[in-house]
This record gives structure tokens, C-alpha cells and sequence, in this order.
């Protein structure tokens, strides 16, 4: 996915210039997360409240300031791709959607799960929402079966054997993964909880970063590893909100608790 980057090197060959186009990226993703939510929530400081948060959780700040990552970058398709299945532009939510997939090859799980959340969210794009699965499925199984191996020798680094016992504790066997989720619900006045058809893509993240045994990086909010979860956060922080606010008749009181999230 970074080879549409490709084209800075034309006016610059410095590194830097890689980090400011992440920084310009991460930037254009909380616009298009700011439309979404204003579609969402009818209501244009509602739609600021979460895109605040989005800015200022540290997990993307991080991804932002400690190095350049293809993952950060994706937040922009990724965030495009949500933006596609709310306004229900379905040519827009493929190439997106294709976008996204492109840029990791474990990002099939994303895939994989964002098609659920289709399933869930409109019975009117049931077909879509399966289509999506099987595909993101088909893609992962290539990717890391085919492509990557004839590129490496024979060699893909991060599988991993499904234990069952893990995969049950997976979420609460190390009191930094039980941090990193209560900061990463906080950080969004835990609105995400009020969307539970998001949850499957929340938990599906924080599943493949705990699971793995690579490092200690990956489980807390440091790095590049909580991107793409940021705008998954976004996304259900502003169905969450929606929520409250058909319970909250009263506009003020409302507006406090927008200014209590920020």
C-alpha cells in the first residue's frame, strides 16, 4: 500500500518527508471521521467531541511520533472504508476496502471481521458483509501461503499455532493488556460499549496484538499498534453517542456531557 507514497520522492529524497505525509494522513483520516460522525449524530460539535478524542488518544499520537508505519497510514483507507458503508457507497467501499487490505497482510483479520460487522450493522448488505469475509479470508491465505513465502525464501515469521487455552485468556493473562484496554475505552468516554456491533472490531485488534509473542510494544499503547483501532474507536464512539443522545432529550445536558468527553 505505501508505493502511492512513492511519488514524494519525486520533489524530495529526505526520510523525513515520509513522516510528514503519515502526519498530513492521520489528519485527513479524523476529517473524514468528522464527516461520518456529523452524518451519524446530525449535530456538528457532537461530531467534534469524537473526533477530539481520536486526535488526542495517545495511541495514535505515538503511532504519529515514533516512527513511520504502513499501518498508520492506513488509517486513511481504513477510516474511508467506514465512510463508504455509512453513506452506502458500495464501488467506493470496495477500492477502499481493497486499500486496506493491501497495506499488511494480517490485516485479513480485519477484513475478515469488518465483514461481520456489516452482517451486523444493515441486513441490506448481508451479501456484502459475506462477500467481504470469504474475500478478506481468501486474500490472507494467498498473502501469507504464496506471496510472501516466493519473496522470502520459503519464510513467513508470524504464524503463530491456535491454542485454546490461550485464546480464552488471551484478553486478561498480563495486567498490561487489561490497561491497554481500559485506556483505550477511556480514552473514548467508553462510548464503544453503547455499539455493540463495533465490538467484534475493537476485540478482533486488541486479539491479534495479544495473542502474538513478539514483544511487549505490541500489547501496550505504544508505537504504531494502535492506529487503525483509533479509527475503529472513532467509528463506534460516534454510535455510541448517537445512543445517549436518543436517551438525552435535553439539549443542554447533552452538551455538557459532549464537554465532559472532551
Amino acid at each position: 500500500g505505501i508505493f502511492i507514497l512513492s511519488p514524494l520522492y519525486w520533489f524530495s529524497d529526505r526520510p523525513e518527508a515520509l513522516l510528514i505525509a503519515q502526519a498530513v494522513i492521520v489528519g485527513l483520516s479524523g476529517l473524514i471521521l468528522y464527516f461520518l460522525a456529523k452524518k451519524v449524530l446530525k449535530d456538528a460539535f457532537a461530531a467534534f467531541s469524537i473526533i477530539f478524542s481520536f486526535f488526542l488518544f495517545v495511541g495514535l499520537q505515538n503511532a504519529v511520533i515514533t516512527d513511520f508505519h504502513e499501518v498508520t497510514v492506513a488509517t486513511l483507507p481504513l477510516a474511508l472504508t467506514f465512510w463508504a458503508v455509512v453513506f452506502k457507497k458500495l464501488k467506493w467501499f470496495i477500492i477502499f476496502g481493497l486499500l486496506t487490505l493491501g497495506f499488511k497482510e494480517s490485516n485479513f483479520i480485519l477484513g475478515f471481521a469488518i465483514g461481520i460487522f456489516i452482517m451486523l450493522f444493515d441486513k441490506r448488505w448481508f451479501r456484502v458483509g459475506v462477500l467481504t469475509s470469504l474475500f478478506s479470508l481468501l486474500y490472507g491465505l494467498i498473502a501469507i501461503k504464496l506471496i510472501i513465502p516466493y519473496f522470502s525464501g520459503g519464510i513467513y515469521q508470524y504464524t503463530e499455532p491456535l491454542v485454546l487455552s490461550k485464546i480464552i485468556t488471551v484478553f486478561w493473562d498480563n495486567p498490561v493488556k487489561i490497561d491497554t484496554i481500559l485506556k483505550t475505552f477511556w480514552s473514548f468516554g467508553f462510548l464503544p460499549i453503547l455499539s455493540p456491533t463495533f465490538l467484534i472490531l475493537i476485540f478482533q485488534d486488541f486479539f491479534v496484538r495479544f495473542y502474538s509473542d513478539l514483544g511487549s510494544t505490541r500489547i501496550n499503547l505504544g508505537l504504531h499498534y494502535s492506529a487503525l483501532l483509533a479509527v475503529i474507536m472513532a467509528g463506534s464512539s460516534a454510535y455510541g453517542l448517537k445512543y445517549l443522545k436518543s436517551k438525552i432529550k435535553n439539549q443542554k445536558l447533552f452538551n455538557i456531557l459532549l464537554l465532559v468527553i472532551i
